[in-house]
């Protein structure tokens, strides 16, 4: 990370392979990688994450949300945290089926009512109690952020 605002921020980037995840961690302070769950039973979270979003308000879906949206972050970011401390900014990269995972909708802890879940600024807590840090896609960089992992890896 050699931007001026290379110490606030964290590229998280996921490669799923048929059987296991793994996550490459870059800051400007290093480079981790840790090897996550298994990739079918992430894949089955997902998809039952976004199936309880596109239900909408139903109390029935609510459930599920909280549910896969606490185990998707323990599962993902989680293993992490240590090296997402003080920092601002996060850009994830995905793969395979966490492309369709709205990162910013996952949950540390808390309980959220289903009113405040679909209320109108409902994600803007979701987003408060869920990820604390900006989250940017990697296709907002995407080339900038595969050349500054390349980059860090040789370091």
């Amino acid at each position: 990370m050699d931007d001026a605002n290379g110490e606030r921020t964290a590229l998280l980037e996921y490669v799923l392979s048929s059987e296991r995840a793994i996550l490459f961690v870059v800051t400007r302070e290093g480079f981790q990688v840790i090897r996550l769950g298994a990739t079918a039973e992430i894949r089955e979270r997902v998809e039952r994450l976004r199936a309880a979003i596109a239900e909408g308000p139903l109390r029935a879906a609510y459930g599920s949300y909280i549910v896969n949206a606490r185990t998707l972050y323990q599962a993902l970011v989680q293993p992490a945290e240590k090296w997402l401390a003080g920092k601002q900014e996060l850009i994830v990269v995905p793969d395979g089926i966490l492309y369709y995972l709205p990162f910013e909708v996952l949950l540390t802890s808390g309980e959220l009512t289903p009113e405040e879940l679909w209320a109108g600024s409902a994600f803007e807590r979701v987003r408060a109690t869920g990820c604390r840090n900006e989250i940017r896609s990697a296709s907002e960089r995407a080339s900038a952020s595969r050349s500054r992992w390349a980059q860090a890896a040789l370091r």
